[in-house]
């Protein structure tokens, strides 16, 4: 989260970020690689799955994030999300969901 706004907040709760530095026509580009690192934490268990839901939430909502759903790129990340906001609560299912989704990032491929 860090690196999309610049912000800390505490590793438990992604429920509070300050975004007030920024001017209201900032934007910031959702990649892959963002979304690599969100997984990581989660498998990492940096952050919940409640706080990853949060975050999606605020990607989706804010007017400061966008993905260029007209490249490959962006298509993938608007795939992501919408099912990294549904995930279930720091089930199994939900750490190989993750690793499939870091995998695929990563290769391209599927397993």
């Amino acid at each position: 989260m860090e690196d999309i706004l610049g912000s800390s907040f505490n590793k438990r709760d992604a429920s509070f970020f300050n975004n007030s530095n920024y001017e209201s026509d900032f934007k910031f580009c959702v990649t892959t690689e963002h979304l690599i690192k969100l997984c990581k934490d989660i498998i990492a268990n940096r952050i919940t799955a409640e706080n990853l839901r949060t975050i999606v939430f605020c990607l989706y909502t804010s007017n400061h994030f966008f993905w260029d759903t007209e490249t490959d790129d962006g298509k993938i990340v608007e795939d992501i999300l919408s099912n990294l906001s549904t995930l279930e609560q720091n089930g199994q299912k939900t750490i190989t969901y993750l690793q499939y989704c870091v995998f695929h990032f990563e290769t391209g491929s599927h397993r």
